[in-house]
C-alpha cells in the first residue's frame, strides 16, 4: 500500500489487517509509522527504466533548458518555479522552461497570468499532455529538471529525469530528496525557497560541473530506482509475508 494520505474507515482497517505496509520513500515511512496502524512497514522505492544515454550533444549551445513535467495542480508549487526563473531572468540568465502535464483548465489560466505578470511568457513552452517517445525527446535537450512540491510521497517523474541522466532540482518535501542528497545528482532546497531554487538551477547549468551532475544522476537511478533491484526486493518483500 502507497501514498497513505487519508484513509476512509474501510481503507483504514484493511491497512491495519496487513501484514506488511509498502512505503516508497523514508518520508512515507516515517508518516505511516506514526499512524500506529500496527503492521510493520517496508520501504522500498519505486522502480524506473534506465535507458540507454540519448543527451543532445548540442544542448550546451544554447539557453538553459528547465524540463518539469508535472500535473498541474497548486501542491507542485509552480509559482515558486516561476518566482526563481524571474530572479535568473533579473540576473540576465538565458533560459527556456519546458513545461509539461495537463491540469484544470482555471489553474492554468491562472499559471499563465501569473508568467505574464512576471514577464516569462515568452520562456515558457507549454507542451500539454505528453507521451513516451516525447518525454524522451524532452528528458535529451534538458539541462536539469525541477520539482519544487509542497508534498511529494516519492516522486516518480523526478527519479525518470534521474535515470534519463538529468541533475534535479527539488524541494525538501519531496520523498527521494535525501537520496537526491547523498548522491549529490542534484541540489535540494527548502520548500518555498524560490531563491533558493535560482540558485540550485544555476549551480547544475555551469558547464563545467554538468557532466559530473549527469553521471551521479544515473548512478543514482540505476543503483536505487533500477527495475532489478525493485524487483529483487519486491520478491523479498513478498516472501517475508508468504513464509512468516
Amino acid at each position: 500500500v502507497t501514498g497513505v494520505q487519508t484513509c476512509a474507515l474501510p481503507i483504514w482497517d484493511n491497512l491495519a489487517r496487513s501484514s506488511v505496509i509498502h512505503a516508497t520513500a523514508p518520508a512515507e515511512d516515517s508518516f505511516i509509522n506514526a499512524l500506529g496502524l500496527g503492521p510493520p512497514v517496508r520501504c522500498l522505492p519505486l522502480a524506473v527504466r534506465v535507458p540507454p544515454v540519448t543527451t543532445d550533444p548540442d544542448f550546451l549551445s544554447g539557453p538553459s533548458r528547465i524540463l518539469c513535467i508535472s500535473r498541474l495542480h497548486p501542491v507542485k508549487a509552480l509559482p515558486v518555479v516561476f518566482d526563481a526563473l524571474a530572479q535568473l531572468r533579473a540576473q540576465g540568465r538565458d533560459f527556456v522552461l519546458d513545461l509539461a502535464g495537463g491540469g484544470d483548465a482555471h489553474y492554468v489560466a491562472k499559471l499563465r497570468r501569473r508568467l505574464k505578470d512576471l514577464g516569462l511568457s515568452d520562456s515558457v513552452v507549454w507542451h500539454g499532455h505528453i507521451g513516451e517517445e516525447r518525454k524522451s525527446e524532452l528528458y535529451a535537450t534538458a539541462s536539469c529538471f525541477i520539482q519544487l512540491s509542497h508534498h511529494e510521497n516519492f516522486g516518480l517523474a523526478i527519479a525518470e529525469a534521474l535515470a534519463a541522466g538529468l541533475p534535479v532540482v527539488v524541494s525538501d518535501q519531496v520523498g527521494i530528496a535525501p537520496d537526491v542528497e547523498a548522491f549529490r545528482a542534484g541540489k535540494v532546497v527548502a520548500v518555498g525557497d524560490a531563491r533558493g531554487a535560482a540558485e540550485a538551477i544555476e549551480g547544475l547549468t555551469e558547464p563545467n560541473v554538468a557532466g559530473g551532475y549527469r553521471e551521479r544522476a544515473r548512478k543514482l537511478a540505476t543503483e536505487r530506482y533500477g527495475q532489478d533491484s525493485f524487483a529483487s526486493g519486491l520478491v523479498e518483500l513478498y516472501e517475508s509475508v508468504i513464509c512468516r
